[in-house]
């Protein structure tokens, strides 16, 4: 939302996902590890993640923000 504000589009090789809560809160979704080397075999090298899922993928070959 961020990048649509501001004019200015997100790199490329990024990929964000989670599930916004009621109270604006980030939550973890189905899957996120998979997700991650999913978009890691289709040349995604960044991803913005809730907390949760970078914990269960730190280590993996990506740069990741939470």
């Amino acid at each position: 939302m961020v990048s649509s504000l501001r004019d200015r589009p997100l790199p490329q090789d990024l990929v964000v996902f989670g599930e916004v809560g009621l109270a604006g809160e980030i939550r973890p979704v189905p899957s996120g590890q998979e997700r991650i080397s999913e978009a890691a075999k289709h040349g995604f090298r960044r991803a913005i993640v809730p907390a949760a899922t970078y914990r269960k993928s730190a280590g993996r070959d990506a740069d990741f923000w939470r």
